[in-house]
């Protein structure tokens, strides 16, 4: 199997899952969200740790966990706003805990712990309220998150075939290049 081939699997594959938990009801969207935030979330912490970081990655995504679960929460009618005040002790908790690990570079630390909550996590907890309208007074709506995803998935399709077709009108390597405009195009296209 080509690595092509395995690509094309894999995101059909995601695709259904995405569309048949968004469809289905708002437990599902909120459980698939979730787990994407925790592997966005902890990939990015690892990606940061390869450049010599050492961000607080158990504390940052328990951080990020509560802070979605609680804005998905919030969004269903299920709790209160006012229990958004539980993220604070934690955030400081963070603080203190750089603090007392003597670290080379603890604010290094401490901007890549938050950057990725503030990267990753407040859009995805932002989402919910999109799925969970106030206005329909917390019901659930997926026509409203087939239609981000559609249209996302539309304007990137499009970049691709324009950035395609802008860079098969140059000959980057004059030498290696075909003839045929036609072919190269529809290479640079796939």
């Amino acid at each position: 199997m080509t690595n092509f081939t395995q690509r094309v699997i894999t995101g059909a594959l995601f695709g259904a899952v995405m569309i048949s938990s968004v469809v289905f009801n708002g437990w599902t969207f909120m459980a698939l969200f979730f787990v994407i935030n925790v592997l966005s979330i902890w990939e990015f912490y690892k990606l940061v740790m390869t450049d010599g970081s050492e961000p607080r990655r158990y504390a940052g995504t328990v951080l990020s966990c509560l802070l979605f679960v609680l804005t998905a929460l919030i969004a269903k009618n299920v709790v209160s706003p006012f229990y958004l005040i539980i993220l604070i002790p934690l955030t400081f908790y963070i603080f203190i805990q750089e603090l007392y690990l003597k670290s080379k570079k603890p604010f290094e630390n401490l901007a890549d712990t938050f950057i990725g909550i503030i990267y990753l996590t407040v859009p995805l907890s932002l989402f919910n309220f999109i799925a969970f309208p106030v206005s329909d007074g917390g019901d659930y709506r997926y026509e409203t998150i087939l239609g981000y995803f559609f249209f996302v998935v539309g304007k990137a399709i499009q970049a691709h075939i324009c950035l395609a077709s802008a860079l098969a009108k140059e000959n980057s390597f004059e030498r290696h290049s075909p003839k045929n405009r036609g072919k190269e195009v529809l290479v640079v296209q796939l």
